[in-house]
């Protein structure tokens, strides 16, 4: 998030800023300041549009804050490392991972690549699929490691930090790192301080329930590293309906208060617990911090951005058609093809320039002989690949790997 302005805005003063995202906008200026907003919106600008915010009361000085302007509205993504903790699970109970996989259109080998963005909406049905035909309410609810959802790069600045209040800060950026829709944020009232959570989709898409309490539980493992390991919180707070909850949620936090059908979801705990501090020493988390390469959160800024980080990991099961494109960005294959036709691109391009970019990337980082970089990258021949490669870059793969070599 970042500000804006600051400054007295009067009844009926029209306040206009440029922004590429309305709906997140509309969201946190209400959420922050409470009054309601006509919007109008007013012609677009180049990959800007410049929206017109009118205050129906007076109000006093106000910090307005807004994500980073995006121009085309993308559904929520997460790191592979997410379903991975899931597929681990369902894999040891036995349950067909890789077919649910395929039903949910998510890729099949996302394994190899932990750190690559995979759609949040398509995990979450994987999710409740696996959970219905599996009968999770009678299995038991799967539970996951920290290590087995973030990378340790990203994990390793949570527990340096010297106190539980600068950790669940930090928490609240490594989730930016993690995912583009799940948002954490630390609330304070007389003794008592709660971590709230807000998954991005409505508690009646498949999957929710699960989704919701693996997070808090890995927030109350967090909790435990700095409160000790019998720490437990006062009260667990869930957007799940009790019809909704299918299994004992004493499998997750056991016997404390768990309260249904509330407006977030939380773990609430003494405000003194904020000062506490790591169990252990973080020698070891800061050495493997230097080690490890930062990550910066994805803020895509147009549809060939987004398409070009959530394709690649399908490449390795062929070409990625237009209808798996569609299905990822929640819009019709005549939306998909305005917005690329208005950025300048075609669907096929976009592919072609994912392909190219990661034949070079591995080119230069070596390993893999022809053939195999041929798979990875959809082809059904090395030769079609190194037709391709020539016609990008005038030179075939091996020449372009012997003169980066040299």
């Amino acid at each position: 998030m970042v500000p804006l302005q600051e400054a007295r805005i009067l009844s009926g003063t029209p306040l206009v800023i440029r922004l590429g995202d309305l709906m997140a906008a509309r969201y946190h200026w209400e959420w922050t300041t409470g009054p309601p907003v006509r919007v109008q919106d007013s012609k677009a600008h180049s990959d800007w549009r410049k929206m017109v915010f009118t205050w129906r009361r007076p109000l006093n000085y106000l910090r307005v804050e807004i994500a980073s302007a995006i121009a085309v509205k993308t559904p929520p993504l997460t790191r592979a490392s997410t379903l991975q903790g899931y597929a681990n699970w369902f894999a040891s109970i036995g349950a067909p991972v890789e077919t649910a996989l395929r039903r949910a259109r998510l890729p099949v080998s996302f394994r190899e690549r932990p750190h690559a963005w995979v759609s949040y909406r398509q995990v979450r049905a994987f999710v409740g699929d696996m959970a219905l035909r599996e009968g999770i309410c009678d299995r038991g609810m799967p539970i996951v490691e920290m290590s087995q959802v973030f990378n340790q790069g990203l994990i390793a600045p949570v527990l340096a930090m010297p106190d539980l209040h600068s950790a669940i800060h930090k928490l609240i950026n490594v989730c930016k790192i993690q995912n583009t829709g799940v948002q954490f944020w630390l609330e304070q009232a007389g003794d008592t301080a709660r971590i709230c959570l807000q998954l991005p989709l409505p508690t009646t898409f498949p999957g929710h329930t699960i989704s919701e309490l693996r997070t808090l539980h890995l927030i109350f493992q967090l909790l435990r590293i700095f409160a000790g390991p019998v720490f437990k919180p006062s009260r667990v707070l869930l957007t799940t309906t009790r019809r909704g909850l299918t299994f004992d949620s004493s499998d997750v936090f056991g016997d404390l208060p768990t309260y249904t059908d509330q407006g977030l979801s939380a773990l609430e705990f003494p405000r003194e617990l904020l000062s506490a501090k790591a169990a252990s020493t973080g020698a070891p988390h800061n050495a493997l911090l230097l080690q490890t390469p930062a990550t910066e959160p994805f803020a895509p800024h147009s549809a060939t951005d987004f398409l070009t980080k959530l394709l690649e990991p399908y490449l390795a099961e062929g070409y990625p058609d237009i209808q798996l494109a569609v299905s990822l960005m929640g819009c019709s294959v005549r939306t998909l093809q305005r917005r690329l036709d208005q950025e300048g691109q075609t669907y096929s391009r976009v592919v072609d320039g994912i392909r190219q970019n990661a034949a070079i990337s591995m080119l230069k980082v070596g390993g893999a002989d022809l053939g195999q970089m041929a798979s990875i990258l959809g082809y059904s021949e090395q030769s079609a690949f190194t037709r391709a490669f020539r016609r990008w870059t005038g030179v075939t793969p091996g020449r372009y790997r012997d003169d980066n070599a040299a």
